[in-house]
């Protein structure tokens, strides 16, 4: 089955307006209801969701008609994730229905299938693959037509919207749903426009830096590329972003906005860093060495590099003889002000695992106090 590329040309721009742009809501549909109201949609500001916002999430039914909804308005445009072209490709072609299944069988995420599955109360371990996906195909026919509705990518004014990237080629228009939809880190690879900026989504900003976790938007004016995807049901720490895009008359204005899920905490008092050396582990690469255990942090080498690493005691774990980190990490101790608001991602012990400003770091846990909302 070849998924159908719908392109979006929008001709008549007004002088000034006001976008936001949002995307891998992963069916967080609180958080994405939330970042909404702070960012105060207007009926007037345009409105770009920028795909995969199934899939991963607890509300993977409830978002798909939210932004179903949110498609109705004037100055909405909805696009296709690969989350979103997967399903279709899963429900629609016969010859996937043994990768419908295992997807069933192996995924432990969230899943507008899995959930489908519990309302009609199928055993899909046991089912044949044919029927299962008959079955689902049948009872999920409404929400089908709904995801193809939405566009492969839309062009506005001096900006192209797009899940995953475009080919490095002037006619971009020519690129491959593929490339569309599923191009990894198209922040590295680039374009080949020379009057356009691309918008996207797919990748996880904290993916680009080897240094640090740093979930904020990335706006590369070198490359013409903005890259937004907080990470939000793929990495354990993340937040959801929205791009603002303020078209005023001294020109393009970018402002960044966002929510996570973590409990605000305010600092009671500044806080230097302790660690000379910032190290992060990410993954693939989550094994390490362990050189000196310590009382809170343990003196470790990643195993693929030998960099030097502290490394919180509770993210260490030992599998087979051999010794991992359970999750993306950084050994840096976060500078931060008495007044300072941050998100308590969690506790070890002294220490505080906080995000401030979309970037991850240490401090002790006695600097914090929490914020009643």
């Amino acid at each position: 089955m070849q998924l159908e590329k719908r392109i979006v040309k929008v001709d008549q721009v007004p002088e000034e307006y006001r976008m936001f742009v949002i995307s891998d809501i992963h069916a967080h549909k609180d958080a994405f209801k939330q970042l909404l109201h702070q960012v105060r949609l207007k009926d007037e500001d345009y409105l770009v969701i920028l795909g995969d916002f199934l899939e991963k999430g607890p509300n993977s039914l409830e978002m798909l008609y939210t932004v179903r909804d949110l498609s109705e308005r004037q100055n909405t445009f909805v696009l296709m994730g690969n989350c979103e072209g997967a399903l279709l490709e899963l429900l629609l072609d016969e010859a996937n229905a043994h990768r419908l299944k295992h997807y069933l069988v192996h995924t432990s995420w969230g899943s507008l299938l899995r959930d489908s599955c519990e309302a009609l109360n199928l055993d899909y371990h046991k089912m044949d693959p044919k029927e299962l996906q008959k079955r689902l195909r049948e009872y999920l026919s409404k929400e089908i037509a709904i995801l193809q509705t939405f566009a492969t990518a839309v062009e506005f004014d001096q900006f192209i919207f797009v899940h995953a990237g475009i080919e490095k080629r002037e006619d971009w228009e020519e690129s491959s749903v593929e490339s569309m939809l599923e191009m990894p880190y198209f922040l590295d690879q680039g374009h080949a426009l020379t009057n356009r900026y691309v918008v996207c989504g797919h990748t996880p900003v904290s993916n680009y830096s080897d240094t640090k976790i740093d979930n904020s938007i990335i706006l590369n004016h070198r490359r013409r590329i903005i890259s937004i995807d907080g990470g939000m049901g793929v990495k354990e720490i993340a937040q959801l972003n929205a791009l603002e895009i303020r078209k005023e008359d001294e020109g393009y204005l970018y402002f960044n906005h966002h929510v996570d899920e973590y409990e605000p905490c305010e600092v009671l008092f500044r806080c230097y860093p302790k660690f000379e050396s910032v190290v992060k582990v990410a993954w693939p690469n989550y094994e390490i060495e362990v050189l000196q255990v310590g009382t809170s942090f343990s003196w470790c080498s990643k195993y693929d590099t030998k960099e030097l690493v502290f490394i919180k005691n509770e993210f260490i774990y030992e599998k087979d003889g051999h010794y991992f980190c359970k999750d993306d990490y950084i050994s840096y101790m976060l500078e931060v002000q008495a007044g300072d608001q941050v998100s308590l991602i969690a506790t070890y012990g002294k220490y505080a695992y906080v995000m401030k400003d979309g970037i991850v770091g240490w401090i002790k846990g006695d600097r914090l106090k929490r914020i009643v909302r």
